[in-house]
């Protein structure tokens, strides 16, 4: 990959020169300030915008095609493309596809396998490792007025394991000796609705709000280990730039997510794959477990711009995240009450985000950032037994703060207490753009330009 990645460098360099717009791989580079600097990518999250970005196209080669810092994806690598084009002077339409991580799912996951009737443990946990979705959204936008758009983003996103068994496998049930196909996949579909508009050159507005649907399947030999396995989800995202002098311009911006998970455990299943010739066992009602969790994400913040000439600006601001998470499991028996486990997660990351972006040359655009998180936790255990019996419930307490990587919890960001950004633009005067991000292990290894490591994320555009 690092060899590709140079090889698509080198070949854009000798296109020749002029601003093009940007790519995803640049609003990480500027200290991954995705939510507040306003470019093509914003269209991922806002589709009011995509009237104001049409006649674009990009590939993202090694990082996910949205902002980095969105709440609702978790950047992964592979290939990433979309392309925005008006089709009318009012309507517009577009399409993109990328890979992102479900991690509310798999929070949800990881705490049902911690809670799942014995042998199910093991395949709560593979569903897991399904890896990332391959995600494919439809764009289309209507332009209101001259600085107004409404905009809808249709996204499904699935990633699936399928086992066939070989036609001599069977299993221990004598009656049903048959080895059928084992089936597991994660899915997502979400639409999002935005509403951008402006009053001139010192006012501007982005809005949008998501509905989500997931989707969880585990079958065994044909036999699903659980029925209702899914979710919903609901977030709304908002930003304001304003224009305070000719120089300055302060932008806030709110978001949030919330994602509400429930299934029920019906069935003690074997694991996944070859050398299983287990069968489905139905549990007794006394067996049968009702898991359901709800992860929530918020973040707020404000960062000032400052055009310190015609060829540099400055991005710098605080903000603040917070992510919750709730699990709660019941035995499915007469007495909904008679077993509860309840855990909550929170964590409070403050932060404080820096970018800069620089054009010396015509052709070329030069740009870094960095942002610094601090973080405290609150982890709090709560186990109900007989609660019919009038018990007491226990509750265990832990906090903690502290920077660095938070790690171990399922619902942690994982972010790093520092991290530095250097990037820069190829750009030529017919429209192509190259962008590409320096890895971090290369800025620590040594400067030589070409260590395998130099280029962690190359994007090429093209505004038509």
């Amino acid at each position: 990959m690092r060899s590709s990645l140079f090889g698509l460098i080198c070949a854009v360099a000798l296109l020749g020169a002029t601003t093009a717009r940007a790519t995803p791989t640049r609003v990480v580079g500027l200290g991954d300030l995705g939510r507040y600097v306003e470019d093509d990518s914003n269209v991922l999250q806002y589709p009011g915008l995509i009237g104001k970005y049409s006649h674009f196209a990009f590939i993202d080669y090694g990082g996910n095609s949205g902002l980095n810092s969105s709440l609702p994806d978790s950047a992964q690598g592979n290939l990433s493309a979309g392309a925005f084009v008006r089709a009318t002077p009012e309507f517009q339409i577009g399409v993109a596809t990328s890979d992102f991580a479900p991690s509310e799912q798999n929070s949800f996951l990881g705490l049902v396998a911690g809670n799942a009737n014995g042998a199910n443990a093991a395949g709560f946990n593979e569903l897991t490792t399904l890896g990332a979705l391959r995600r494919y959204d439809l764009f289309l936008g209507y332009s209101l007025a001259k600085d107004m758009g409404l905009g809808l983003r249709l996204s499904y996103g699935s990633t699936t394991r399928t086992y066939i068994p070989d036609p001599s496998e069977k299993t221990s049930d004598m009656d049903h000796p048959e080895r059928k196909t084992d089936f597991q996949a994660q899915r997502e579909f979400r639409a999002t609705l935005g509403f951008s508009g402006g009053y001139g050159s010192d006012f501007a507005y982005d809005t949008s709000i998501d509905f989500i649907n997931y989707g969880l399947s585990d079958e065994k030999n044909t036999v699903a280990t659980f029925n209702k396995g899914g979710g919903v989800g609901i977030g709304f995202s908002a930003r304001l730039q304003v224009g305070l002098t000719k120089s300055w311009s302060l932008i806030p911006q709110i978001s949030y997510r919330g994602s509400f998970f429930s299934l029920d455990e019906l069935f003690t299943v074997p694991t996944f794959g070859a050398g299983d010739n287990g069968t489905s066992v139905n549990l007794m009602d006394s067996e049968k477990r009702a898991h359901s969790g709800s992860v929530h994400q918020f973040d707020l913040g404000a960062v000032a711009a400052w055009k310190a000439g015609k060829t540099l600006t400055f991005w710098i601001g605080p903000g603040f995240h917070l992510q919750k998470a709730g699990y709660t499991m019941a035995l499915t028996s007469a007495n909904l009450d008679q077993s509860v486990d309840l855990s909550m997660t929170q964590y409070a990351l403050p932060y404080v985000k820096f970018g800069f972006e620089l054009s010396p040359l015509e052709w070329l655009r030069v740009r870094g950032g960095a942002e610094k998180y601090t973080y405290s936790a609150d982890i709090t255990t709560t186990n109900v037994n007989n609660k019919a019996m009038d018990d007491e419930p226990r509750q265990i307490t832990h906090e903690s703060s502290g920077t660095g990587g938070l790690g171990g919890t399922g619902i942690d960001p994982a972010v790093p207490d520092f991290q530095v950004y250097i990037g820069a633009s190829l750009v030529t005067q017919n429209g192509f753009a190259l962008d590409f991000l320096v890895d971090n292990a290369f800025l620590k290894s040594g400067l030589g330009f070409f260590h395998k490591d130099f280029a962690v994320r190359a994007a090429a555009s093209y505004k038509f």
